[in-house]
């Protein structure tokens, strides 16, 4: 039993021996086709590779061969090309030269051309200055006529000639505007003023008019008969309005007119007269016993009256009441007002200015002729009249002097406008004196037989009015325009060729003024 058990057991074992033994040869059979499979797969992709690769080679050397191709032909083209650049490079080297040479040609050129315009200028300046020499010698030459044509004008005026006169005045105008010269030169201003005969006179007062203020277009007068008119200014004349006051009881030597517009007459016996010139009547008289006054004004809302004593009195304007605030050691000859301050000059010509409360300052010390008329409307400057005549123009800051002489007696008014300055005296004369040149020249503008006491001037239309002692008033103008046009107005006819051929000549062609 245990033999046929063994005997089993070894059978099954052979059996289960078998059965391995047959797996196994089934999964090396497997495994045999698996690789026979991926052999030959392989195979066929090494077939396929092997074609690939042939083709492959085949393109290289196809390649290869056109590459050999086109190195021939770039060699050939960088042969060509080297070629190309050394034919560019002689071109290029040629016109560098050319250039350079063009360059050249073009700066001798542009020198030339430098030296050209050089000597156009040249030439054109040289014309130029001949041109200007020539004009400016023929500017002289007319201006020089101007002064013998002129002369010539008072010499056949005073020969009777006046139709002659005033033909060759008005030309000699006519040559100074046209070639810009002075028409205030000395010459000429004399012959336009004796020949436009535009004085104007008002034969009103009775006595010496001493003293005229204008303000705006109205001029106020006073007399020593005690008179008071009120005139209205224009262009060309001056017209009474009213004759405000008339009483010889008093001898009115100053007026004023304040900012309110009241007038302020001072009479030598100390009496004041206040005017309201809107009603045109005197409002008021005052006896102040402040008698022989020198000089009167009105500012700051105060009313300044100065005696020939020395006395210098204020009065506020709304309550005259005055007080003295000042006492000058010497003969007081004249009073006014500046843009420095009150002034005062006396008899031994010194010049003060006296603050408002009365504080002196010496200005000018005295030099033995008494001053009779101040200006300082100029800031920095003094104009000062005296006894003899003579004026100086101070300048306060440099203390420089200069004189201006002509004038024979006591200086009346003096008044500035533009570089111009207009003065009268008692030697019966008002001169128009040219400031802005190194040499001072002046001309008569007006004369009388009688004392000139004062002096006013409207700048609107460049009038003078003086009064004078047998109580004139007289009007006329300083504007050489004006005074040209007045002749012209009055022309009855034209030079003839002959005259214009003997006194002009070739300087000027011919013109008719009619």
């Amino acid at each position: 039993m245990r033999k046929g058990l063994y005997i089993g057991i070894l059978g099954l074992l052979a059996v289960l021996v078998s059965i391995g033994g047959v797996a196994l040869f089934y999964r090396d059979y497997q495994s045999q086709l698996a690789q026979n499979v991926l052999l030959e797969k392989k195979l066929k992709e090494a077939q396929e590779t092997s074609k690939e690769a042939i083709v492959t080679r085949r393109v290289s050397a196809q390649l290869e061969e056109i590459a050999y191709q086109q190195k021939d032909i770039s060699d050939q083209q960088r042969q060509e090309a080297l070629h190309q650049k050394q034919i560019a490079d002689e071109m290029r080297m040629h016109a560098e030269y050319e250039q350079k040479k063009a360059l050249e040609a073009q700066q001798v050129a542009i020198e030339a051309y430098s030296e050209m315009e050089a000597q156009k200028r040249l030439a054109d300046q040289h014309r130029e200055e001949a041109v200007a020499a020539q004009m400016k010698a023929d500017t002289l030459a007319r201006l020089a006529l101007v002064r013998s044509l002129s002369s010539e004008a008072l010499s056949q005026y005073e020969a009777g000639n006046g139709e002659l006169a005033a033909l060759l005045c008005y030309s000699a105008w006519k040559f100074t505007v046209e070639n810009h010269g002075d028409i205030y030169q000395p010459t000429l201003f004399n012959a336009l003023s004796a020949l436009s005969d535009q004085y104007d006179y008002k034969d009103l007062h009775n006595g010496p008019i001493r003293s005229m203020c204008l303000v705006d277009s109205m001029l106020v007068t006073a007399s020593q008969e005690g008179e008071v008119a009120l005139w209205r200014v224009r262009t060309d004349e001056v017209e009474l309005d009213t004759v405000i006051c008339q009483d010889t009881w008093f001898d009115l030597r100053h007026i004023r007119v304040d900012r309110a517009g009241n007038g302020w007459a001072a009479a030598y016996d100390g009496h004041l007269l206040k005017i309201d010139l809107r009603k045109k009547r005197v409002s008021k008289i005052y006896e102040t016993g402040l008698v022989a006054p020198m000089g009167l004004v009105a500012s700051d809302r105060s009313l300044w009256l100065m005696t020939r004593r020395g006395q210098l009195f204020r009065s506020a304007l709304d309550e005259i009441r005055f007080e003295e605030i000042y006492v000058h050691d010497q003969e007081v000859l004249t009073f006014t007002d500046s843009a420095e301050g009150l002034l005062l000059g006396d008899r031994t010509g010194a010049v003060y200015t006296i603050g408002r409360e009365g504080q002196a300052t010496c200005l000018l010390s005295g030099s033995g002729q008494g001053v009779t008329c101040l200006n300082g409307e100029r800031p920095g400057q003094l104009f000062v009249g005296h006894k003899n005549g003579l004026i100086k123009q101070v300048d306060l800051k440099t203390h420089h002097t200069r004189n201006l002489v002509s004038h024979v007696s006591s200086l009346t008014g003096m008044v500035l406008f533009g570089e111009h300055l207009l003065s009268s005296s008692l030697d019966g004369s008002v001169r128009l004196w040219r400031l802005d040149g190194e040499r001072i020249t002046s001309s008569e503008v007006y004369s009388s037989s009688n004392w000139i006491h004062t002096l006013a001037f409207w700048n609107s239309g460049l009038m003078v009015i003086v009064g004078d002692e047998k109580g004139r008033c007289a009007r006329f103008s300083i504007s050489p325009e004006q005074m040209a046009n007045e002749i012209k107005r009055h022309l009855s006819r034209n030079l003839t060729r002959e005259e214009w051929q003997y006194y002009i000549g070739e300087l000027a062609e011919y013109e008719a003024y009619r």
